[in-house]
């Protein structure tokens, strides 16, 4: 290679380098790309992103979906009234206006222990009625107000208290629930007013609902099970539902005025 070429080659590599020199980013326009590159990846991840479910407003629109303009009562908080007298000590929940514990003081278990006769831990007693929209509204759902001030209430003798619960809609529409209760008295007053709702309640008739019986008292589960039923005197006549196998579903479609309706097993209704 001659003199000329050396020089040549020689020339070319100068300036490559200074091309590459000259072309190679700022330290701190580079980490500023990075920086923009970056953010860019991120907004782009965060678009295509689901937009987070608002869980409280699912749940409401679920209960209006369910249960009609009755849907706004189906949050709420529970308030719990104790009520003790002579015979016995109960509670009452503001969630389905219910039954929640029912414990005998001159009545023990197997065990010699007092027992709750109220078998359902949602309380037993709820009203069941159709709306003409066909939605099946269930007390038991509804988180209801109550009048009572104290958490706690104590009678004896003649005393008397009376409990009352209620749900009252925008346009009026009102369910009540009431108990009285006296001292010295197993017998405890249920009284339901159903007021506004003559044009919305399909049939212009309600059920009231007792869930999951009552408590066994005693150890031979079997005997005390076999004395068990759910009366009815309907029509001027006595209608007993007793399935006689564990496996059997008792299906009944009464008809006329009732009386009254009682849940037994061997020793208590």
């Amino acid at each position: 290679m001659d003199r000329n070429s050396l020089i040549g080659l020689g020339l070319i590599a100068i300036i490559m380098i200074a091309w590459f020199q000259l072309m190679k980013p700022d330290p701190k326009q580079k980490a500023q790309q990075d920086k923009n590159r970056v953010e860019a990846v991120a907004s782009s991840i965060e678009a295509a992103a689901p937009s987070p479910i608002d869980s409280a407003a699912v749940a409401q629109n679920k209960a209006f979906a369910e249960l009609g303009q009755f849907g706004q009562f189906a949050a709420g908080s529970e308030k719990d009234v104790k009520i003790e007298t002579d015979l016995f000590t109960v509670v009452l929940s503001s969630k389905g206006a219910t039954l929640k514990s029912f414990v005998l003081k001159k009545h023990l278990d197997f065990n010699y222990k007092p027992f709750d006769m109220v078998s359902a831990k949602q309380g037993a007693t709820s009203l069941l009625f159709v709306s003409r929209e066909g939605k099946v509204i269930n007390s038991g759902k509804l988180y209801f107000n109550t009048a009572a001030k104290d958490s706690s209430y104590k009678i004896s003798g003649e005393q008397q208290i009376k409990i009352p619960f209620e749900v009252t809609t925008a346009d009026g529409k009102k369910v009540e629930v009431a108990y009285t209760f006296s001292g010295n008295s197993y017998q405890i007053g249920y009284e339901t007013t159903l007021a506004g709702l003559g044009q919305f309640v399909s049939g212009n008739e309600y059920q009231i609902v007792w869930t999951g019986g009552i408590t066994n008292a005693q150890k031979n589960k079997v005997d005390e099970a076999d004395n068990s039923s759910a009366d009815a005197y309907l029509g001027g006549s006595l209608l007993k539902v007793d399935a006689k196998d564990i496996n059997e579903t008792f299906k009944e479609q009464p008809s006329g005025k009732a009386e009254w309706v009682a849940v037994r097993n061997k020793y208590f209704v």
